[in-house]
């Protein structure tokens, strides 16, 4: 058995100096907290990803006006549909190369890792 930590880039993911700015263009408030979701809606097989258990928290959270949910990756048009039944607000941001998910991570407020492998 290996363990391999998970490592983050800390030169291309930096917090950005700008962010209110970034998160006004976006479409967010100024009070809006955005919890954010990352992934590809491919490789969710057997609910690997835990798209359940981030509905369960959406649904919680649902009543609050002032939250919104980044998804960030393709293919969660379900999802999406889902959440957005529970009256929460959704934001989508597709990508191809990870590098392309920098900008969604400077708008967020909290990353939701909800996956039960990674």
């Amino acid at each position: 058995v290996f363990l391999t930590p998970l490592a983050v880039d800390s030169e291309m993911f930096t917090p950005a100096s700008h962010r209110d700015v970034l998160r006004l263009q976006a479409g967010f408030g100024e009070q809006t907290f955005v919890i954010g979701f990352v992934g590809r809606a491919g490789v969710n097989a057997g609910d690997r990803k835990g798209c359940a258990l981030l509905a369960e928290i959406m649904k919680h959270v649902s009543q609050r006006e002032d939250v919104a949910l980044l998804l960030v990756g393709p293919g969660w048009d379900e999802l999406t549909c889902e959440i957005e039944a529970m009256g929460v607000r959704v934001h989508r941001l597709d990508y191809e190369r990870s590098e392309e998910t920098r900008a969604a991570y400077q708008l967020m407020d909290v990353l939701m890792v909800t996956s039960s492998e990674e």
